[in-house]
């Protein structure tokens, strides 16, 4: 799971930071997949292949890109190509055109490039803060929005931010979904649920070690990193959605101050 990518962090706000991966990192954990020979694909290609019945020689990593930055085409869209790779985006539909936010003419590029476009959602609002109507709203109407302006299904979700509901995937079944990623920790094995589809976060801190250890499919690396995931989701149960953000803005804006 991926989001930003870029070497210039003056206009990104520190919020977002942690999430803004360097491009020669970005492209030096691509060269990783290749040397490891894994194989780089969006999420729909991935999807028959790793159904029970089905069977492939080459490993595969699902790469995905929330949130539709700018930066997913200028930057990220070219060093796939160089490698072969594909890779799913998952745009929020009200960021479209946005400043440093993809505009429609980056989405059908990408589209005519052989990626896949997804939906994050209408308004990239926490799930877990939305009422059932609130939440088949915000994905039946990105999905309509996407679809009118790409010309193409759009058949794949992420659900926004870390605050989980586990309605989601009901709602996202039931709006004519086939897949919908969330933000839990781990590896996709054989028999998984379609609607709730684990993914492993790439930050701008994953070393290059962490990131091939990952590839590898090294427990012990997954579990670590799942496990600093289960304290994380324990504050936000504890603090509510608001007063978490705030805890963690003003760790972040400390930090920044204090380099």
């Amino acid at each position: 799971m991926y989001h930003d990518v870029g070497d210039d962090l003056s206009a990104v706000p520190v919020p977002d930071r942690p999430y803004v991966l360097e491009t020669a990192r970005f492209e030096a954990q691509m060269d990783t997949l290749d040397r490891l020979g894994v194989r780089g694909v969006s999420l729909t290609r991935a999807l028959p292949d790793l159904a029970p019945e089905a069977r492939t020689a080459a490993p595969l990593a699902v790469l995905t890109f929330d949130d539709g930055h700018l930066s997913n085409a200028v930057l990220v869209a070219p060093i796939l190509r160089r490698h072969g790779f594909t890779a799913t985006f998952f745009v929020t539909a009200s960021w479209i055109g946005q400043p440093r936010y993809m505009a429609w003419e980056h989405l059908r590029d990408l589209v005519t490039a052989g990626m896949e476009i997804g939906t994050h959602s209408l308004t990239h609002r926490p799930p877990v803060s939305l009422s059932p109507a609130e939440l088949d709203h915000e994905l039946r109407e990105s999905r309509r929005i996407l679809e009118a302006g790409l010309g193409t299904p759009i058949l794949t979700g992420s659900a926004p931010t870390g605050f989980h509901n586990p309605a989601i995937g009901r709602t996202a079944r039931d709006a004519g979904y086939k897949a919908l990623c969330v933000s839990r920790i781990g590896l996709l094995r054989p028999g998984f649920d379609p609607f709730s589809i684990p993914r492993v976060p790439v930050k701008a801190g994953t070393s290059l070690p962490t990131f091939e250890r990952v590839c590898r499919g090294e427990g012990a690396q997954i579990r670590s990193l799942r496990a600093r995931q289960v304290v994380r989701n324990a504050l936000k149960r504890g603090l509510g959605v608001e007063p978490y953000l705030r805890l963690r803005r003003a760790i972040l804006g400390f930090r920044d101050r204090s380099r």
